[in-house]
């Protein structure tokens, strides 16, 4: 699945996203502007080196991003994308 398969237009109704299992390397772009009320996110099992794509999401509350190859960059790269997500109250990174 390519990496920008989000419309352009953001989904502000939409607050679960599973995107598991997609082959997925790189995060899509804008995705704060695009959900911008997204409470979960399943995101497990894909190639996800950072959690840059995370950065500014301020609806999440839950994140699963299991199986993925985080770490690429060491926990600068896993902890970047987690700031400033004041809401987050569970995150799966198994």
């Amino acid at each position: 699945m390519p990496a920008d398969f989000l419309p352009q237009n953001p989904l502000p109704n939409l607050t679960y996203l599973e995107i598991a299992a997609c082959s997925l390397s790189s995060w899509p772009s804008d995705l704060q502007h695009r959900l911008p009320n997204l409470e979960i996110l399943n995101a497990n099992y894909n190639y996800f080196h950072t959690l840059d794509g995370l950065a500014g999401m301020r609806s999440l509350r839950k994140v699963a991003v299991v199986g993925a190859r985080l770490g690429g960059e060491g926990a600068k790269g896993v902890m970047r994308g987690m700031k400033g997500l004041n809401r987050v109250e569970e995150v799966d990174l198994r």
